[in-house]
């Protein structure tokens, strides 16, 4: 079978287009799954992650209910089911950008929950308590800041700007989650 020069050239074409679409989308997959990675398991694969320090406050925030239960009569409710609704909706979200969303909820109702609890009377020990919560949340929040996964998402970022990458992630059908402080 003589093939044309014609048709040989379309063949080449359509390898070449074929072949950089396939690369993209693997370059593309293989991005996201190190972010996924570093966010899960840690930059070091070591547990100290951003997933981790989200488990954490999410673990302070029901203790900080479990605290508010006892005053729900000086406090509003809704504050304690915001707490629990957000807590819940991050143990079902099923993306990162889902997450984000959730966390981003739970920030809002757990400082609401907090600060209700401190213009409540309580014991000195509640309060303690509390102020506990307080601390340990922001220390989770502040060790999600400096996590070194923002610095590889940002490089990421970089590598994936530009009209060319941007192209072939429509192309490919890819998009990066990224998580970003603030949800």
């Amino acid at each position: 079978m003589k093939i044309n020069q014609k048709t040989a050239l379309l063949l080449a074409v359509l390898l070449v287009i074929g072949s950089a679409w396939g690369k993209a989308k693997l370059t593309f997959s293989s991005m996201q799954k190190q972010l996924d990675v570093i966010y899960t398991e840690g930059i070091d694969q070591d547990g100290q992650s951003i997933a981790q320090d989200v488990k954490e406050k999410q673990k302070t925030a029901r203790n900080c209910v479990t605290v508010a239960r006892r005053y729900d009569s000086a406090i509003n409710a809704s504050f304690i089911t915001a707490v629990e609704n957000a807590a819940e909706g991050l143990d079902q979200a099923a993306t990162l950008g889902e997450r984000q969303r959730w966390e981003k909820k739970l920030d809002t109702a757990f400082s609401t929950l907090a600060g209700a609890l401190l213009k409540a009377p309580m014991t000195e020990k509640d309060e303690q308590y509390v102020t506990g919560f307080m601390a340990e949340y922001l220390a989770s929040q502040d060790r999600i800041e400096r996590d070194p996964y923002h610095e590889k998402a940002a490089s990421i970022r970089q590598e994936t700007s530009g009209w060319f990458p941007s192209l072939m992630q429509k192309l490919t059908a890819s998009s990066l989650e990224i998580y970003q402080i603030g949800g």
